[in-house]
């Protein structure tokens, strides 16, 4: 493959890593491939550090094309040497007919895809694109399946339900304008994106050693976005969310209420700010900045649709999660 292809694909990947509103830590995925090779961002890297760093695989593409067509989920990493290991969602990129394909967990996106009534929303702003609604399915085979259903239409745009967005194009360039007019319809109004947290809050935290403040102030939001903030934590909203902060987002109503030590991963404290257990991974912090974005673009109307328990527990008990936590616990 053209290594001409292969930068550009590295610009893409590095721009679109570094805008949280697009993707959080090692999340989503870029691809570029041809009739044999698929060369994939590898599993636990981040797209942001594309221009940096050795970030993508050569995968097989004839080998996966084969098992996709006698739906036989494969172990497509078997045959690789190295450290590097192909993205969960290898075969989704593989059964995509278009040369580039670009996974992001657009939180523009997400603050449609986790409404109930998402198809609605959805046709009416991505009406005149050649778009398709998938179904939540756990990442890697069984989205796989669950996306080629839609090939017979021909997309180019995949909303996926609780998760996020896929756009493809023969080229780096259309993918990029595609993902733009995208991001540009499904954006909402947003309220405020970023608040600081409570002086208070932050005079409690430097005495108490076994919490910290997340690196960015968007995740703040959450304490100041009102009745918003019970429903996006009554459930969880997305596969990252049970990766990096677990089953629950604790809730408080004031200082005075917090333990000592913490129980959960992020703990809200309602006109204050947000909390991490000191201990929290740089994904921990990507995943309460990416629902302080999300809680600016949702509306007081809004009805969400959670993940189910057994949705849950299969992604926190996968081999492949507990791989990409454990690199994001390196860095």
């Amino acid at each position: 493959m053209q290594s001409q292809l292969l930068h550009k694909l590295a610009q893409l990947s590095a721009r679109y890593g570094a805008d949280p509103l697009l993707t959080q830590g090692a999340g989503g995925n870029t691809s570029i491939k041809d009739s044999k090779a698929l060369i994939i961002k590898a599993s636990g890297k981040r797209l942001s550090q594309a221009l940096n760093e050795d970030i993508f695989v050569e995968m097989d593409q004839q080998r996966l094309l084969s098992a996709i067509g006698r739906g036989e989920e494969i172990d497509f990493n078997a045959n690789l040497k190295g450290p590097l290991r192909g993205s969960i969602e290898t075969p989704l990129h593989a059964v995509i007919p278009q040369t580039v394909v670009v996974h992001l967990h657009s939180v523009r996106t997400l603050a449609h895809a986790i409404r109930v009534n998402a198809r609605q929303a959805l046709e009416e702003r991505l009406a005149g694109l050649p778009w398709a609604l998938v179904p939540y399915a756990k990442p890697g085979w069984p989205l796989t399946w669950e996306l080629q259903k839609t090939l017979a239409q021909s997309p180019s745009v995949w909303v996926l339900q609780n998760h996020g967005l896929i756009v493809a194009a023969d080229s780096c360039e259309g993918a990029e304008v595609l993902l733009d007019e995208v991001e540009r319809r499904l954006e909402r109004s947003p309220t405020n994106e970023s608040s600081s947290p409570s002086s208070a809050l932050q005079s409690w935290v430097a005495s108490h050693p076994e919490y910290r403040l997340p690196r960015e102030n968007h995740a703040h939001t959450l304490a100041f976005c009102g009745e918003t903030l019970d429903r996006l934590v009554q459930g969880v909203l997305c596969p990252d969310q049970a990766v990096f902060l677990g089953r629950e987002v604790e809730v408080v109503n004031d200082l005075a209420e917090l333990p000592a030590s913490p129980t959960a991963v992020a703990t809200v404290v309602r006109q204050h700010g947000v909390l991490l257990k000191a201990s929290a991974s740089q994904g921990s912090d990507d995943l309460v900045t990416c629902l302080g974005l999300l809680a600016s673009r949702v509306e007081p109307s809004d009805k969400f649709s959670y993940l189910s328990e057994p949705q849950i527990e299969e992604l926190l008990d996968w081999d492949a999660e507990k791989h990409r936590q454990a690199l994001d616990r390196t860095r």
